[in-house]
C-alpha cells in the first residue's frame, strides 16, 4: 500500500486493484486475521 501513496502522490502511472486504491486513499491497513485461530474469532465485534 505504501508503493500505491507514492506513486499517487507522484503522479506516476500505476495498476492497482480498486480495494487497495481505496485503502490507500483512505489511509487504510488492510491486514486479514489468520484462519483457525481462536483468539481472532469475534475480533472484529470486541472492536465495535
Amino acid at each position: 500500500m505504501p508503493l500505491i501513496k507514492e506513486a499517487s502522490a507522484n503522479g506516476e502511472l500505476f495498476r492497482a486493484r480498486a480495494f487497495d486504491y481505496a485503502c490507500a486513499r483512505s489511509g487504510i491497513d488492510h491486514r486479514t486475521a489468520k484462519a483457525k485461530h481462536p483468539w481472532t474469532n469475534g475480533q472484529a465485534e470486541r472492536m465495535n
